[in-house]
């Protein structure tokens, strides 16, 4: 309800909305900073896909998974709408290359049949995090409190530097063939398949 120049909230919690007072002549930059975010998106998914094939699929995806962490903890500490509406608009470009790096990078370690598989195994939780949120949501009534819930976690998918290799395509397509040796004598021994007699040639 909005009394005398004051939202009154009629459920606990805090929204965006009632924070920044999207309403009456207010009201359309809620879907504007949502029109900012899809724009950062279709930015993003030309621009990342580019720094991709320059620097690699998995330092274009850890980088993005960083730096989408860390924005989406400042938007849940961001005292103006102003730089809450900029920020949604770099974090649309961000979060569409984790989509796209981590795609290619997933579809591209593997071959045959098993790059259908990967490429639907990897978008599949897309679907069941959608269902989520709504859960969250209702527990945690501050939209900057799920802000935090829904950003936190990315750091540790941070980890999997450790873990994941760079893709074997990339690596042959840029020459570099000492660290492809690496990633496939490493693929070779947890597969336990052993290479061709004339892979070092």
């Amino acid at each position: 309800m909005y009394i005398n120049n004051k939202f009154i909230s009629l459920v606990a919690g805090e929204t965006i909305i009632s924070e920044f007072t999207l309403l009456c002549d207010r009201k359309y930059l809620n879907n504007v900073s949502e029109m900012m975010f899809l724009a950062g998106v279709a930015i993003g998914g030309f621009v990342c896909g580019l720094i991709s094939d320059k620097f690699g699929r998995k330092r274009t995806l850890m980088g993005s998974v960083l730096i989408q962490t860390l924005l989406g903890v400042t938007i849940a500490i961001v005292p103006w709408f102003e730089m809450y509406f900029i920020l949604r608009a770099i974090l649309g470009f961000i979060s569409v290359s984790v989509v796209f790096s981590g795609f290619v990078l997933s579809i591209e370690l593997v071959g045959g049949l098993w790059r259908t598989v990967a490429g639907i195994a990897y978008l599949f939780p897309l679907s069941i995090s959608y269902a989520t949120i709504a859960g969250m949501a209702y527990l945690l009534r501050n939209w900057r409190h799920l802000q935090l819930a829904i950003s936190l976690p990315g750091i540790l998918f941070l980890g999997l530097w450790w873990i994941l290799p760079e893709s074997p395509r990339w690596l042959l397509a840029m020459g570099k063939t000492q660290q492809l040796r690496e990633v496939l004598h490493h693929a070779a021994e947890v597969n336990r398949k052993p290479l061709p007699e004339n892979f070092e040639n």
